[in-house]
């Protein structure tokens, strides 16, 4: 049977290349060259292994089994599928999914090569979702479901995340004295500057990993029921913050407001804790508008509406973020016309790089935006959105005999890194949605009456 391929008491070959493929995925530093990462050759290798043997299974005229419950147990990714469907009508409803080319935009494609490219590029999006929830989610679910995998995973993990903060600062502290010791890419040689990034490429991903890396280390103290090490808080921390990275920032308040539910159940639980959280939260959220990068942020985004409506000169602070700034600024539209159905439903997956492309007419702005957030809000609505966040809580809300602490640890876990990976786009959350399903659903928390 495929699956007992697959899982087994011993570790095989195949499982080692796929916890590799998935740990070197969020590692953008290893790139080989444009579009060519390490990691997609592992994930590359791991599927034509399982064809492959699926193949065997099949001429052997055998029947392969496939275990479906991470898929069908959970109703908010059942429901979010069945809204792809409907986000598309609601483009196509909007009068999203086609625009008329200017003369500009002619002289890159004629009506049919666009509607052609439109076609392709929604199936292109759709399928790379399904395999982030097939690749990242199914198979770390199904793969990493004993000990000897999970036991694998961890020491490997705890090795790459160790080196991406040693290495990080590192080159941070040398950067000051004029020396790059580690480029964006393995193959480009672009430094980033002054900034903490390791060896997950650009900071804005580093910040991703970083908070990547304390979920995992929470589920592993779940997993061998110990307390996390404080050495990870310590050293982890300031390095999200010295990314610079404004779309940390951005992350960083995303991941307040997904921490909201906790701060409503704290107010009669325990009202002391929560102002404890509440000033922290306070401070931390001063000292990160004080650097100057983000106020001019700041500065700029309160007037961004009225340029955008007078059709003013974008300053560059905006022309560096136009992927994020016209779908948001089109759903805007969409409220103030009456438009239910398209800031409900959104315009349907891959529409957010049309609505760039419909924006601004050159092939260069003819791509998707960075943040998670802001695709998934124009793509999907805002209810597709909700839909799409509730998905990775859904396990939280299955736990049993597990108490109170462990239940909001956990949701404060999950929470972190899903936060980061709306604020850019990161197969990080997938890869932890499924070891934590793992974890949950086969039995390796410690209940509270053991």
């Amino acid at each position: 049977m495929i699956n007992n391929f697959l899982v087994n008491d011993r570790l095989s070959l195949l499982i080692k290349i796929f916890i590799f493929a998935i740990l070197l995925e969020p590692l953008l530093f290893f790139y080989l060259a444009p579009g060519f990462q390490l990691s997609r050759i592992l994930q590359f290798l791991f599927i034509f292994i399982v064809f492959l043997t699926l193949m065997k299974v099949i001429i052997d005229k055998q029947n392969p089994i496939f275990i479906g419950e991470p898929f069908f147990n959970n109703p908010f990714l059942v429901v979010f599928f069945f809204i792809i469907p409907i986000s598309f009508f609601s483009g196509f409803y909007s009068d999203n999914l086609f625009i008329e080319l200017n003369i500009f935009q002619a002289n890159d494609y004629s009506n049919s090569d666009f509607k052609s490219f439109v076609f392709f590029e929604s199936l292109n999006e759709v399928l790379i979702l399904i395999y982030y929830f097939t690749f990242f989610y199914y198979f770390t679910y199904i793969l990493l479901s004993n000990r000897n995998s999970l036991d694998y995973f961890f020491r490997l993990f705890k090795f790459l995340f160790l080196l991406h903060l040693f290495l990080g600062y590192t080159d941070l502290l040398i950067s000051f004295g004029g020396f790059d010791l580690i480029p964006r890419h393995l193959y480009d040689g672009i430094n980033v500057g002054n900034r903490f990034h390791g060896i997950a490429g650009e900071p804005r991903q580093a910040g991703v990993f970083l908070a990547f890396g304390l979920s995992v280390l929470y589920l592993e103290s779940v997993y061998n029921s110990s307390r996390m090490n404080p050495f990870w808080l310590v050293f982890t921390i300031p390095a999200i913050f010295l990314t610079l990275s404004f779309t940390s920032i951005i992350s960083f308040l995303i991941f307040l407001v997904l921490l909201f539910p906790i701060f409503i159940i704290y107010i009669n639980k325990k009202p002391l804790i929560l102002l404890v959280i509440s000033f922290i939260t306070a401070l931390t959220t001063y000292i990160v508008f004080q650097i100057p990068r983000v106020d001019d942020y700041i500065n700029v985004f309160i007037s961004l509406l009225d340029i955008l409506e007078r059709n003013k000169d974008l300053p560059y602070l905006i022309r560096v973020q136009l992927g994020e700034v016209y779908p948001l600024y089109d759903q805007l539209i969409a409220m103030k016309e009456g438009n239910l159905i398209q800031l409900l439903f959104g315009s349907g997956i891959g529409s957010s790089a049309i609505n760039n492309y419909s924006y601004v007419d050159t092939i260069d702005a003819l791509g998707n935006p960075n943040s998670q957030l802001v695709r998934s809000i124009y793509e999907s609505g805002l209810l597709g959105t909700l839909i799409f966040i509730l998905i990775f809580y859904w396990p939280i809300l299955r736990l049993k005999n597990t108490n109170f602490e462990t239940k909001i640890n956990f949701y404060i876990a999950t929470s972190l890194v899903l936060a980061f990976s709306l604020g850019v786009r990161s197969s990080s959350i997938f890869i932890y949605f499924g070891l934590m399903c793992s974890i949950i659903f086969n039995n390796f928390i410690k209940t509270s009456n053991e």
